[in-house]
């Protein structure tokens, strides 16, 4: 706020007079006393929030940081995503909503909150790939996570680029925001030994070291005896997560067996469950719980903590991760706790799906700071009141933040469309004997179309096969009508039979990329999209393959759209619409109501996917977005719903949106 601004500013000038007299003051410190952090000398509990930059737009980072500020907090935490920032092997981009440098500095200098910067380079955080470039999964050689040395020659390229930006944001000494720097996340890596992943997590240390990073550094483990031998180093601090509903106090004495002396931080207290596609209803967690797990951790003599998250935000584009095949199932409401039931808790919740999952585009986990900026009750008053009470600078008192406008723009009809096999013509495009995966492509994300013939007959019922993988859904057409989707499959059977007075039966794959992994990110498996392999139809292969690339990650190329038709024919295709909006813009949520599956671009930008599986019904459009007069919205739809949808329209309104348990869309 202005006060604290105007207070940075007067300390700035005091600290320049008294060099200008001659007396040195004291450079700023924040370092550790047996098991407390200390700064300038005092001790300090860390009371911290994660707030992504990257998953908001710029013009939301000041209102989201007051908002955070709001709850009593007194710093914020945040990652560095690796694979924002180098799309391109070499090419380097932290400028707009990339620029963690200024993001930090904003937090410093109006809201005086310090920062732990989690640089990874591997940083999970549900994201695409955990942070790490597309590209590296094509790296002959390449190891992740490990002591390889091509990996580590990119890392290290990295490093150069990044670190020094923030060299001069750290306390110690610059008097700057950082006082706590996190590398990797925890080491799941089990393929690597326990003695090489203590020399990994030690050069990534160093690597700070090396290029002027003085501040603390720390590792992170969940209270398992396993992982937390393999997170610790002498080198580091160690910092628990703490999953929902568990104790704090038997997660510390798990940390403690490895890491005796130092402070105790629960570097991950969650306040709630991120969704996946598919998985219904919408993810919440009770106030209480949350409340009472944080009361819990601040009872115990100067454990610091982080919220996580504080704000959660948007998967705006491709940002999502997704989940590997696997089950873990946690209890987070049971008699040891002495929780009440709560109307908006199970018993039970599946943190890990049994098959691939992706992560759905809104990231909002129930936090206390909505998608839209929303002070979300009673949740965010109750954590206010338990963070007041141990952090002295917070005025208590002070009024809630006040948080930003909705407006709802209505209904707004689809007026034009595009099949895309006329489309496709407007994007770029590879030929090649045999289909190229989508990485090969030098594409990270999206989807790709690929087309070919099939020459001969082939009669009805003949087999199409792959023979490598298709990740991560294919929808396979035979002269432009449906045979069959791939989902984590390889071969499906034909039901149409391609006429042998054709010259060649037209054989089509749209696969789209739904999202890679960000945890099991060491096998490959999951991180290369698209087609790898050979197809074959009846035992005959196919080759001559176009491979038509279709990013959809900002603005499209100009198409000829069409008047539309009702109602329109069951196949991908672009649909366009207009609205205009006569005075300043205010955030917007926008519903799909009917539709079935795909992307929405809004003025050029991917604000992300719908899909009629839910849980998620709308999509959050930032104010930044809209423009006032006119706007346009276009949608690429891959897969049209069963029944014909003759109303096409999508509707803007201020409600976040999402499946009930009864399979309707509700607040």
């Amino acid at each position: 706020n202005n006060k604290q601004t105007a207070m940075w500013c007067v300390a700035q000038i005091l600290a320049s007079l008294l060099l200008v007299c001659g007396v040195a003051a004291a450079a700023p410190s924040f370092d550790v006393v047996g098991d407390s952090f200390v700064k300038d000398g005092k001790p300090f509990r860390i009371l911290a929030g994660e707030i992504e930059y990257w998953r908001m737009t710029e013009q939301d980072w000041d209102a989201r940081l007051a908002a955070v500020a709001g709850l009593g907090l007194n710093t914020i935490t945040t990652h560095v995503p690796w694979s924002l920032s180098e799309k391109d092997a070499g090419v380097f981009d932290f400028s707009g909503s990339r620029n963690v440098s200024a993001f930090l500095e904003l937090a410093w200098r109006k809201y005086g909150l310090h920062a732990i910067c989690r640089v990874g380079p591997y940083i999970s955080a549900q994201t695409d790939f955990g942070g790490l470039p597309y590209w590296l999964s094509l790296k002959r050689g390449a190891e992740l996570r490990s002591m390889n040395s091509i990996y580590l020659s990119f890392v290290d390229d990295y490093f150069n680029v990044l670190l020094p930006l923030l060299a001069p944001l750290q306390y110690n000494q610059h008097g700057g925001p950082i006082v706590l720097l996190q590398v990797e996340d925890e080491p799941t890596n089990t393929a690597v030994s326990l003695e090489e992943t203590h020399s990994y997590l030690a050069y990534l240390v160093q690597a700070l070291r090396q290029r002027g990073l003085t501040a603390l550094a720390t590792t992170q483990c969940s209270p398992s005896d396993t992982l937390c031998a393999r997170a610790f180093i002498p080198t580091a601090l160690l910092s628990a997560k703490l999953p929902l509903g568990s104790s704090p106090a038997a997660a510390f004495n798990v940390i403690r067996k490895y890491y005796t002396q130092g402070p105790l931080l629960a570097l991950d207290l969650h306040t709630g469950a991120f969704d996946l596609e598919g998985h219904n209803p919408h993810n919440t967690t009770a106030a209480s719980i949350v409340a009472a797990q944080l009361s819990a951790a601040l009872s115990i003599a100067n454990a610091s903590v982080s919220l996580t998250s504080a704000f959660g935000g948007t998967n705006f584009g491709f940002l999502n991760g997704a989940l590997a095949p696997s089950t873990v199932t946690m209890t987070i409401n049971n008699n040891k706790n002495n929780v009440s039931r709560d109307e908006h808790m199970n018993v039970e919740r599946t943190l890990f799906s049994e098959a691939y999952a992706a992560v759905t585009t809104s990231y909002d986990c129930d936090e206390p700071v909505s998608e839209a900026g929303q002070l979300r009750q009673p949740k965010y008053s109750q954590l206010r009141e338990i963070l007041s009470r141990v952090n002295p600078a917070f005025n208590h008192s002070s009024p809630l933040p006040t948080p930003p406008p909705l407006a709802a723009y209505g209904p707004i009809p689809i007026t034009h469309w595009l099949t895309l096999d006329k489309a496709s013509v407007y994007f770029p495009n590879t030929t090649a004997d045999a289909p190229l995966g989508m990485e090969q492509l030098g594409q990270g994300s999206g989807y790709v179309w690929y087309q070919t013939n099939a020459h001969g007959f082939h009669g009805s019922g003949a087999l199409l096969r792959v023979s490598g993988s298709v990740q991560d859904r294919a929808l396979v057409y035979l002269n432009g009508n449906l045979q069959c989707t791939l989902v984590e499959q390889s071969q499906c059977n034909f039901s149409s039979a391609i006429d042998p007075l054709d010259i060649g039966g037209a054989i089509s794959f749209l696969v789209e990329n739904k999202g890679r992994v960000s945890r099991d990110v060491t096998n490959f498996q999951y991180a290369r999209k698209g087609i790898y392999g050979n197809v074959s139809i009846g035992g005959e292969g196919l080759q001559s393959w176009t491979m038509t690339k279709l990013p959809l990650t900002s603005s499209l190329p100009v198409l000829p759209f069409e008047s539309i038709i009702t109602p329109t024919p069951q196949t991908p295709a672009f649909y366009r619409a207009t609205f205009s909006i006569s005075s300043t813009p205010e955030h917007t949520f926008l519903l799909t109501p009917g539709w079935g599956r795909g992307v929405v671009l809004v003025n050029g930008v991917n604000i992300g996917r719908f899909s009629s599986a839910g849980p998620q019904c709308s999509l959050y459009v930032p104010a930044s977005v809209l423009r006032t007069g006119s706007n346009e919205i276009i949608l690429f739809e891959s897969d049209a719903p069963n029944k014909s949808n003759p109303a096409r329209r999508v509707v803007s309104t201020t409600q976040q949106q999402w499946l009930t348990a009864k399979g309707v869309c509700g607040v």
